[in-house]
């Protein structure tokens, strides 16, 4: 994900606005890193009257913590716990009074996510007393975000070691906190200590490690439910310095009490309160952690009441079209009752007035495989040819992001998407096709089946048509070729003059992968929310003449013919 701090908010406003953190330990700080230090903005701090404590914490807040540096020596050996809540707040006193006389707990970050009454007033009697809990309050949030909450609170928090629980659970035996810190700081920094999602599904919510091993919840997640799980994954999966061991605390009860509560109270403040239904959408949208570029999150800032507020990010872009022929009207009728979305004329490659030099290109199929997908669809190329002239368009017209719909997708997906808490503008494209990715068994490759929704950036549509001008850019990449033929195929992108080569649902998968030239490699996020209409979808000319409908002996006798 990108940097927690997305504005550095210029010192003298820091100054006038931010309280001196009391973890901050200035000695220690100077001392550690002095020579760094040394003109720090010394010139403005002298010229505005600030102090030097105030100085060296300003460097602590935007440079020295998202490099893991740390303000103290306890921060520096000590835990930091990060909690969030929304409207929540009845165990709160007791939960927070609890874990801070932990001396191993060194700060309490609890986000104070909207709740309709401010927490603040709730546990002032706590924040009075321990100056070292720290309640982060955010305005005008309307649904609870448990990525953003608890990502804020990590932004926040201060200490080596950051564990992570629910805003009502209480620590009954520090054992395991004691064993914990005991180990060496070698095997320490490797360890990710969690709970469990099978019979211990009511303290799934915790986990302690080492703050390098933080990779940030995903904000993008839509209800309740698998935004551990998920983290959990990418923590283990995609820390590519160090082998990171996974450690399951099967007897978390004998440590940690899980005030009990019923699953409405679980999920009355997020925008889908079907724990089901919403714990089964973000599951999927979890699916394939290794084929996305990189994660997003939203920007935020503090406003006059020096509270967080986060920038409005719409899910959807200002342009939405719909690829259709003219002689599929009744397709047409699937959407055109949705305002917001434009039809875009397909091309007709049936017709007798069809020829690829019209467009400028040429046919040089990537494999065998290829040239009996095209020979076999010949209205494959008019799908290509409609995608290609709708990125053109994109590029004649300056538009900065647009969705880009195939006219048998189900319209009542759409409404999942404009509810989601996507974010795309970090983003080439975003894949939003349901069942389109199928990775190989060592998940590097990515293979989009189907193209019916996406969202693309002006920038992706220019390397999108650059990589159609130029096959030789992917000429590290390993197409997708037909097993059953196998003993025939080979494959070339040496091709001088501008051509489609193979599928454009394989075309957009290919330009994403980590192979593909610099200049037409796609960052890209799969995001699957849009399914087809399977009844408008079985109809299509490409469904039913696809290659790989043919049976073993079709599909040789074709590479046999089509191989000269």
């Amino acid at each position: 994900m990108n940097s927690p701090y997305i504005h550095d908010i210029g010192i003298e406003f820091f100054y006038e606005n931010r309280n001196i953190d009391p973890v901050f330990d200035y000695e220690y700080y100077r001392d550690l890193y002095s020579e760094e230090l040394k003109n720090f903005y010394q010139p403005v701090c002298n010229e505005k009257e600030i102090d030097d404590e105030h100085r060296l914490y300003y460097h602590y807040f935007f440079h020295g913590r998202p490099n893991f540096k740390f303000p103290s020596k306890e921060a520096e050996n000590g835990i930091s716990i990060i909690l969030a809540c929304k409207n929540r707040s009845e165990n709160l006193p007791s939960v927070l009074e609890n874990w801070i006389k932990e001396e191993d707990v060194i700060e309490i970050i609890l986000v104070d996510f909207s709740s309709d009454e401010p927490v603040a007033p709730i546990v002032k009697h706590l924040t009075d007393k321990y100056k070292n809990i720290k309640i982060i309050r955010v305005d005008n949030q309307i649904h609870f975000n448990l990525g953003k909450a608890y990502n804020l609170a990590f932004d926040h928090c201060n200490c080596k070691y950051v564990m992570k629980i629910d805003a009502d659970y209480v620590c009954k035996d520090n054992k395991f906190i004691k064993k914990y810190l005991s180990l060496k700081d070698t095997y320490l920094r490797r360890i990710l200590l969690r709970g469990f999602f099978g019979t211990n599904l009511s303290t799934s919510g915790f986990f302690l490690t080492d703050r390098r091993n933080y990779m940030y919840f995903r904000e993008d997640l839509n209800g309740y439910g698998y935004d551990e799980t998920d983290l959990y994954d990418r923590i283990v999966s995609k820390n590519k310095k160090i082998k990171i061991i996974p450690i399951i605390l099967f007897n978390i009860e004998d440590y940690i009490y899980h005030i009990p509560h019923s699953d409405k109270k679980r999920s009355e403040n997020y925008s889908n309160e079907n724990i089901k239904i919403s714990n089964i959408m973000n599951q999927e949208l979890c699916k394939y952690p290794e084929l996305n570029t990189k994660l997003s999150r939203n920007s935020y800032y503090f406003n006059q009441n020096k509270n967080i507020e986060y920038e409005y990010n719409s899910p959807m872009p200002d342009k939405t079209f719909c690829i259709n022929l003219k002689s599929r009207k009744d397709r047409w009728d699937n959407m055109k009752s949705l305002s917001y979305v434009e039809r875009f004329n397909a091309v007709d490659a049936s017709s007798s007035k069809f020829s690829l030099e019209k467009y400028g290109l040429a046919f040089n199929p990537c494999t065998l495989s290829d040239k009996i997908y095209f020979t076999v669809n010949s209205n494959a190329f008019g799908a290509y040819l409609s995608h290609y002239t709708l990125w053109k368009k994109i590029v004649k017209e300056n538009i900065n992001y647009a969705l880009i719909l195939e006219d048998d997708i189900n319209p009542v997906d759409l409404s999942y998407l404009q509810s989601s808490n996507l974010m795309y503008k970090q983003y080439d494209l975003v894949n939003l096709s349901h069942k389109t990715v199928i990775p190989t068994e060592d998940k590097t490759f990515v293979r989009f089946d189907g193209a019916e929704a996406y969202i693309l950036s002006l920038s992706g549509a220019k390397k999108l048509i650059a990589a159609t001008n130029h096959p030789k850019y992917l000429n590290k990449i390993v197409p997708n070729m037909d097993r059953r033929i196998i003993n025939y195929e080979n494959f070339n992108w040496d091709f001088d003059e501008p051509s489609i080569c193979t599928a454009l649902d394989k075309f957009l998968g290919y330009c994403c992968q980590d192979l593909a030239h610099e200049d037409i490699k796609l960052d890209h996020l799969c995001y699957p929310l849009i399914d087809l209409d399977l009844e408008l979808s079985s109809k299509s000319d490409i469904y039913k003449t696809s290659a790989e409908r043919l049976s073993n002996d079709e599909i040789e006798l074709y590479a046999k013919e089509l191989k000269t």
